[in-house]
């Protein structure tokens, strides 16, 4: 399958030449061109090698939010870039005080891109409905693929317009084998009665990883009652129960396949079985068992159930397991939309609940980890990292949502005055680095390091008004940092 070469130079992304022809893909108008974001929030068509799509742009840190580190170690905060994605991506991994801190380190990425894209562009042709979209998401994810760790791993959040042909894109930059999940996660409950076609009630997550060394946290959900009532069925004085097989089909010669208490079920063809549980219950005196003595260990510490009629089969009694719960899968119907009367909602038309975020966060990473988002909107993801004791990066484009949106929030979480999300069931209650639960802003100095000049962040932070974000006309000015209180260790959850 074509892939990202993991060998390329650091300022280019190259596609691993096809060796045969005819292979599963995808193409599209203007496929072999590139999408260059512009300072007036528009984007333009341009060649490949076009040198403004590799530009690398200094990081400009313009604010300070909280206790961070030393100009030094800037890159070690928690880090708001106001600017486009592919921009911010790019320097990250290029800058040298950025890329190593970040390349190949990145953890986590959750992405929810615009599902459709073509608001940018003044005037466009129906050809390009697609191309648009393909083109700027792909950039974006071969930026991404430089920024994760061996280990990590993209959650991309769309909904049915572009799904089924974004899966084909992730396939070229990833690598087909490198894809995990196709996660559903149901919306709405219901719809209003269409005509034309049934209501959408979910949206959709691909789920890829860079290499096969990612994995999964396990996550058990609690038991809902209707699933208490239909799977755990049987009850005695040890609590509730379900029946499994301690046979399975096939003749077996030796232990397996004799009887078993005076049954012979081999006149079924089937042959004996100790289920998974039987080590476990049974203890370190299992390792030198043949089945039929599991099966005795089974039945005298009360695990199996004897037939109670003639021609009848013992079964295994399976306890519910009162700490545990029903493992997570691809299908997420229990976290529901925000409506217009949660305390959660900003007014951010896509915002997404903390409670979906969290969840992907827990399976994907330990506290410590880094978690990027190059399409933060409304600032959930950052706001969960942040009180999950995760370090972050987040990019957002459109300079009105950093200031009405993101801004606010964040400053809110770093000093333990948002009790909304999911911050009762984290245990955050605000504070960073340096700090218990104190939060202060102010402005830094707009000069790169590298210029000799520096703000005073080895002094006790004095709280003054953050200053306000610049819109710049230059397309080689520096994207603009807000750097957010940096999370010590005893933060962490």
């Amino acid at each position: 399958m074509t892939r990202l070469d993991p060998t390329a130079p650091a300022d280019t992304s190259t596609v691993v030449t096809p060796q045969y022809e005819g292979r599963v893909g995808i193409t599209w108008t203007n496929q072999h061109r590139r999408l260059l974001a512009r300072d007036d929030n528009t984007y333009e068509w341009v060649p490949a090698h076009d040198e403004r799509v590799s530009e690398v742009r200094l990081l400009d840190s313009v604010a300070v939010v909280g206790h961070t580190y030393e100009d030094a170690q800037r890159a070690a905060d928690n880090l708001l870039v106001r600017g486009d994605a592919l921009h911010a991506l790019r320097s990250l991994a290029s800058l040298p005080e950025f890329r190593d801190e970040y390349l190949g380190k990145v953890k986590l990425c959750y992405i929810d891109p615009p599902f459709n894209s073509l608001r940018a562009f003044a005037q466009y042709d129906d050809a390009l409905k697609h191309s648009v979209w393909l083109t700027m998401i792909r950039d974006r994810l071969e930026q991404i693929w430089r920024l994760l760790a061996d280990d990590g791993v993209v959650w991309l959040h769309l909904d049915n317009n572009e799904v089924h042909r974004a899966r084909m894109v992730c396939d070229d930059v990833f690598g087909e084998e490198n894809y995990r999940n196709t996660v559903i996660w149901r919306r709405t409950t219901g719809k209003s009665a269409a005509v034309r076609n049934l209501g959408t009630m979910h949206d959709t997550l691909l789920v890829y990883a860079k290499t096969a060394a990612a994995t999964f946290r396990p996550m058990l959900l609690p038991y809902d009652e209707k699933y208490l009532k239909d799977k755990y069925s049987g009850s005695d004085d040890k609590g509730l129960y379900t029946l499994g097989d301690l046979t399975a089909p096939g003749l077996r010669k030796g232990d397996s396949g004799e009887p078993w208490r005076g049954i012979d079920v081999s006149a079924r063809r089937r042959h004996w079985v100790a289920p998974q549980l039987a080590d476990e219950l049974i203890g370190p005196s299992a390792a030198g068992m043949a089945t039929r003595q599991k099966l005795d260990a089974l039945a005298e510490a009360g695990f199996v159930q004897t037939p109670g009629k003639p021609g009848a089969m013992p079964r295994f009694k399976r306890y519910l397991d009162e700490e545990g719960g029903v493992a997570l899968g691809d299908l997420w119907t229990d976290i529901t939309v925000l409506n217009s009367q949660s305390k959660e909602r900003l007014g951010f038309d896509t915002q997404k609940p903390e409670q979906l975020v969290e969840r992907i966060v827990r399976i994907a990473t330990d506290p410590g980890d880094i978690v990027l988002d190059c399409f933060v909107g409304s600032g959930t993801t950052a706001a969960v990292a942040h009180k999950l004791g995760r370090r972050w990066v987040a990019c957002e484009r459109e300079q009105e949502t950093v200031e009405h949106y993101v801004m606010p929030r964040l400053e809110s979480v770093v000093a333990g005055r948002d009790p909304s999300g999911i911050t009762k069931s984290a245990g955050w209650e605000g504070g960073a680095a340096g700090s218990e639960s104190s939060t202060c802003t102010r402005p830094c100095s707009s000069a790169h390091p590298t210029t000799g000049s520096s703000s005073p962040r080895g002094r006790p932070a004095v709280p003054s008004r953050r200053r306000s974000l610049r819109r710049r006309p230059s397309r080689s000015t520096p994207l603009e940092v807000i750097l957010m209180a940096a999370l010590s260790a005893a933060a962490s959850r």
